[in-house]
């Protein structure tokens, strides 16, 4: 899913090739990757916020690449530019901020969402053959739709979402590996997870096209290897046109991220 092979100096090559290019991984995939390839030349610092702006959706069933340029270093943060290309044409271009990590504050921290861990964890030993649980499958992740409210919000109005998300396989927790999972997670469950409410085929009833995604960390480092709540919201609705609030929790109920992030819906694939 992330690593990358070196071309040059600050250029990377996919090393993730689907032959299928009726199979889209969109923005997630991007974010993830880009920002692996500009945490390389960032070594001990950590992820604090990212802004990505795609020109277009990319295809994996072709080789991509991602050139990283500095954009400054002023204390406490350093700053790269990101850019996806595809043969001569550039598909994305991000923007990542490394903070020091002593400059992180303490995370929030919500009761209410621990206890909704509780809950899930104590279903998820119940429903063990997935008869009485909502179960969607990305590449790489498990989403859950859940149907417990969150410090009193409802998913009535068609606006909440609240989704359990895993990876399907550990990562290492040094380094950059866990924050390149989390805006993966981020970037390409959201649009999943609205399709999976809105369609009755599995993540092949949804059509989404991101346009731009951004993410702010609240700590520096944490586990990604555990369930993680997604709490979404779609804040603005126009036409075909999707804009996403996410509020990303651990078990102990501390957020470790937010993100926005704008969708275009489409009708069927290329």
């Amino acid at each position: 899913m992330l690593p990358l092979s070196r071309l040059g100096e600050r250029s990377y090559r996919n090393c993730f090739f689907y032959p299928d290019p009726s199979v889209r991984f969109g923005a997630g995939q991007v974010v993830g990757q880009a920002l692996w390839a500009a945490a390389q030349s960032a070594q001990g610092w950590r992820v604090s916020a990212l802004q990505l702006s795609m020109l277009r959706e990319p295809r994996f069933d072709a080789w991509f690449e991602y050139a990283v340029e500095s954009s400054g270093q002023v204390s406490p943060t350093l700053t790269r530019r990101v850019y996806g290309v595809d043969g001569v044409e550039t598909v994305s271009s991000m923007h990542v901020r490394f903070a020091e990590p002593a400059s992180f504050l303490p995370p929030p921290r919500s009761s209410d969402v621990a206890r909704a861990f509780d809950e899930f964890l104590a279903a998820e030993s119940v429903a063990r053959d997935g008869t009485q649980r909502s179960m969607r499958n990305l590449p790489f992740v498990e989403i859950r739709r859940s149907a417990r409210a969150v410090g009193g919000a409802t998913e009535a109005d068609n606006a909440r979402r609240l989704i359990w998300c895993r990876l399907r396989h550990a990562l290492p927790l040094e380094g950059v590996w866990c924050s390149a999972a989390l805006a993966y997670m981020a970037a390409s469950s959201v649009p999943a997870a609205t399709g999976i409410h809105d369609a009755a085929d599995d993540v092949h009833g949804w059509h989404f096209d991101t346009r731009d995604f951004s993410m702010w960390f609240h700590s520096g480092a944490f586990d990604v290897n555990d369930w993680l709540l997604f709490d979404s919201e779609v804040l603005h609705r126009d036409g075909k046109q999707y804009s996403f609030e996410t509020k990303v929790y651990a078990r102990s109920g501390v957020r470790l991220a937010n993100s926005m992030q704008t969708c275009i819906e489409r009708n069927g694939c290329y």
